[in-house]
C-alpha cells in the first residue's frame, strides 16, 4: 500500500510524464525524482531506471513494479500523464541529461 500512495504522490504531483519527439514521435516516459533532480527513464510495464527497480525488483524480486511504473501504469489508463513535446534534434541531448541525471 505504501507504494501504491507514493505512486499516486508522484502522478498527482506532475512527476510522471511522457516526451514526444517531433516529427517522428518518438516518446520517452520520464519520472522526475522528488527532489526533482534526476529523472529515470522507463519502459511501461517492464522497466525503470531507479534504484528502487534494481534492488527491489530485479535483486530482492519483493516488488513486481516501482512506484514510478505504478504511477505510469495509472497515467496511462487515466489519462493523467503530462506531456512535453521537444523536436527531434533535441533527442541525444535528452538522452545525454537523462544518462546524467541532470535533465529539465
Amino acid at each position: 500500500m505504501r507504494e501504491e500512495a507514493r505512486a499516486r504522490e508522484a502522478l498527482s504531483s506532475g512527476r510522471i510524464l511522457r516526451v514526444v519527439f517531433e516529427p517522428s514521435g518518438r516518446t520517452l516516459y520520464l519520472a522526475l525524482s522528488r527532489e526533482r533532480d534526476r529523472y529515470y527513464l522507463m519502459i511501461p510495464g517492464r522497466y525503470c531506471s531507479c534504484g528502487e527497480f534494481f534492488f527491489n525488483v530485479l535483486l530482492r524480486r519483493t516488488a513486481d513494479a516501482c512506484h514510478h511504473l505504478m504511477a505510469l501504469s495509472m497515467a496511462l489508463s487515466s489519462g493523467g500523464l503530462r506531456e512535453v513535446r521537444a523536436d527531434d534534434r533535441e533527442y541525444p541531448s535528452y538522452l545525454r541529461r537523462i544518462f546524467r541525471g541532470a535533465l529539465l
